[in-house]
Order: structure tokens, then sequence, then C-alpha cells
């Protein structure tokens, strides 16, 4: 009789199967979660600091021709209404898109009476204001 019960335990029982298949699958779960969450953290930091050198490239264009950009292209290339010698550019290699494949937004304000740029993503929804927009700066409404 032992050789029969030793050859009925050769294979995994179907409730054996089931439970490792369980765990595996519980296991990319976790995994899958996990990596989409670090993911979409890392995709708004990296659109904060598309955002922040764009700012900072604003600034610098600011301080060298007097005013800021009317658009973001004029930080690759000097603009034709800019005076000679004014231009110290470029100020970026090139205008990026944000993590999510859409354009930057860039407009300006006028904050306690200094004009300041605007920019923004639309995120990863791609629709420009919405709650998961990505901006450099907080506008009283």
């Amino acid at each position: 009789m032992s050789r029969r019960t030793a050859r009925r335990r050769r294979g995994f029982t179907l409730l054996e199967v089931l439970l490792v298949m369980a765990i595996l699958i519980i296991m990319v779960s976790v995994v899958t979660i996990g990596y989409t969450a670090i993911k979409r953290n890392a995709d708004s930091d990296g659109a904060r600091m598309n955002i922040n050198a764009l700012e900072k490239a604003c600034v610098a264009y600011q301080l060298d021709v007097g005013r800021l950009p009317t658009a973001l292209n004029e930080l690759v290339a000097a603009p034709q209404n800019v005076p000679a010698g004014k231009w110290r550019g470029p100020y970026i290699e090139q205008v990026p898109t944000d993590p999510w494949g859409g354009e930057y937004q860039y407009s300006t304000t006028n904050v306690n009476n200094l004009m300041k740029p605007v920019i923004s993503s639309a995120g990863p929804d791609l629709q420009p204001q919405t709650q998961d927009d990505i901006t450099n700066i907080v506008l009283q409404q």
C-alpha cells in the first residue's frame, strides 16, 4: 500500500495550486499598486521641477530684456521685438513637455504690483483647470 500512497502524492492538489496562485496574485497586486503610486509621485515631482526651471528662466529673461517673455519659446530663441544685445539666451535648450505629454501653459499675472510668470501643467488628466493641475503660483480667487 505504501507504493500506491506514494503514487498519489506525486502531484499537487487543486487546493494547493489555487492557494499558491492566490498568494502570487496578492503579491503582484501589492507590487503594482506600489509602483503606480511611486510613478504618480515621480511624474508630479518632475512637473514641479520643470515648472521651477521654466520660472527661473523667465526671471533671467526678465532681468536681461526688462519684461517677462510673452511665450515660453522666447526662452529658446530671441524674439524679433527685443532690441539687439538685450536677449542673452538661450535660457533653456528647449521647452519641455510635461510628464504626461502635454504642453506647459504660460501666462503672466500681477502680484503686489510685480509681474510674475504663471506656468502650469494640466496634470495626469490632461484637462486644464482641474484639481490635479500643477502650477508655480496660487492665484487668489
